[in-house]
């Protein structure tokens, strides 16, 4: 197996099977580095395309999972002996940062501009991320056929561990129309033309310079309202989210007060009968 190309190499590693987001980045890495043979890939090739990427503004953590996506290119090339050794990628320490969620303001004003705006279908999309969870990866990905009444199973998921997920009243009056074609429920969305609406969203809302405010933050809204709400276990929340460890739904914990105030009372309760 010679001569292998970028292209060659995304174009295998999607056969076989690639959560749909991950594929997407991994295919803007090839269009940015050009489709050279994989084995004339240099570390100074990776720092061109890590700089072309930050130039467009975005987050640290947007920036690793396009990092993410060519090291599984390069190592799917090292395991089948195309290269001898993956070159060096400099990854972004990513900060502990707080986590990013849309307010039910800026949901109004998202809704307002976008309906302005005639971008239903991209205010549909999400809506129903924001009511489900899901990666943009894996509704994009989600297929008409596997939804059941009021539920979404996910079969291509970034853990390649497949969930169920309920739909709330307004997705599922979103998603009923779309299911009746067939196909991909979002199967008339592109990727970019998505992602391009979404900038041109936070332009729009004034948050151009909040790197924060991605598309991902519509999962974080899902995952921090239950938790808000204090009527949700964390774990529950995790399989909404379909995280494989608690250890990455924990970031949500500390949105959950209400929880903290009834172990106070717990102890209080405990040291007024000891007394």
């Amino acid at each position: 197996m010679s001569k292998l190309t970028l292209r060659n190499v995304h174009s295998r590693i999607v056969e076989s099977g690639w959560c749909k987001s991950q594929s997407v980045r991994g295919n803007e890495c090839v269009r940015l580095l050009g489709d050279m043979p994989i084995e004339k890939l240099k570390e100074q090739h990776l720092d061109k395309l890590r700089n072309k990427l930050l130039a467009r503004g975005i987050s640290d953590a947007t920036l690793n999972r396009y990092l993410a996506s060519m090291s599984r290119m390069l190592n799917f090339a090292k395991q089948r002996g195309v290269i001898e050794r993956v070159p060096y990628i400099e990854w972004v320490k990513e900060e502990n940062k707080r986590v990013r969620y849309m307010t039910k303001i800026e949901e109004k004003q998202m809704c307002k501009l976008l309906k302005k705006q005639k971008k239903t279908g991209c205010l549909n999309l999400f809506i129903v991320l924001l009511d489900t969870g899901m990666r943009l990866g894996e509704a994009m990905g989600l297929e008409c056929e596997n939804i059941e009444r009021n539920f979404i199973t996910l079969y291509k998921t970034k853990t390649n561990q497949s969930r169920s997920v309920p739909l709330t009243a307004r997705a599922l009056k979103i998603i009923t129309p779309l299911k009746k074609k067939g196909g991909l429920v979002f199967g008339h969305l592109d990727y970019w033309g998505v992602e391009h609406c979404w900038q041109k969203l936070r332009k729009d809302m004034g948050l151009r310079k909040d790197k924060q405010f991605v598309i991902h933050c519509l999962r974080h809204t899902f995952a921090t309202r239950l938790a808000q709400s204090g009527a949700i276990e964390i774990h529950l929340i995790g399989q909404f989210l379909g995280h494989k460890t608690l250890g990455t739904t924990m970031r949500y914990a500390h949105l959950r007060p209400k929880n903290l105030l009834h172990a106070i009372n717990v102890l209080d309760n405990f040291n007024e009968k000891g007394n």
